[in-house]
């Protein structure tokens, strides 16, 4: 009889034992006509007063997208401010900006790229860290700025392979480039 429970029970777990991996989900491609909302969700909570690292954040990527002439518009959003629903939006959850205990500025964050509240993809995970040699404070925000600079580098590197090509406007018809629509995010980033 023992033996005929535990047939019966293993039986019935077998069917979960063998469940299907679940697939990926479907890349999002970014369209440059649509506004792009970039939430910032930081560890540390510095008030809102002028010395409030968010500002500093938005500064530095701001300078970033600009460098790497980011096609579509966006908006940065602090936390706890909310996004349109269904809008394309980049969350970035920093987890470390500031001394990692070893003399040096680490810039530490993952992003995740979301076009509905069902439709996700985690675009990375990035991390650069630089020696830390300020003795003044507008020196040590010059370095930490630096280096968020060069991680957020590496993520619109990524953003700009999730860009739709086939829809980036006339710029690159005019040159003449079929490749670019024929296959999008071929391209490894403007540099």
């Amino acid at each position: 009889m023992k033996s005929l429970i535990i047939l019966l029970i293993f039986s019935l777990l077998a069917p979960f034992a063998i469940a299907k991996k679940k697939d990926p989900p479907a890349p999002i491609l970014l369209e440059p006509s649509e506004i792009l909302y970039i939430q910032l969700i930081d560890s540390v909570y510095d008030g809102s007063d002028e010395d409030d690292r968010y500002y500093y954040f938005e500064e530095t990527l701001d300078k970033v997208m600009e460098e790497f002439d980011f096609p579509m518009p966006y908006k940065v959003v602090r936390f706890g401010d909310r996004p349109p629903d269904n809008k394309m939006r980049l969350t970035i959850f920093l987890q470390m900006w500031g001394q990692n205990g070893i003399g040096e500025v680490e810039a530490k964050f993952s992003a995740q790229l979301r076009a509905s509240r069902y439709h996700k993809n985690k675009l990375g995970y990035y991390r650069f860290t630089d020696i830390n040699f300020a003795p003044t404070t507008s020196m040590a925000r010059r370095t930490y700025n630096d280096v968020l600079k060069k991680a957020l580098s590496e993520m619109a590197r990524d953003l700009d392979e999730r860009i739709n090509y086939e829809f980036r406007g006339s710029e690159d018809s005019e040159a003449g480039d079929d490749e670019k629509a024929s296959s999008p995010g071929s391209e490894g980033g403007k540099n």
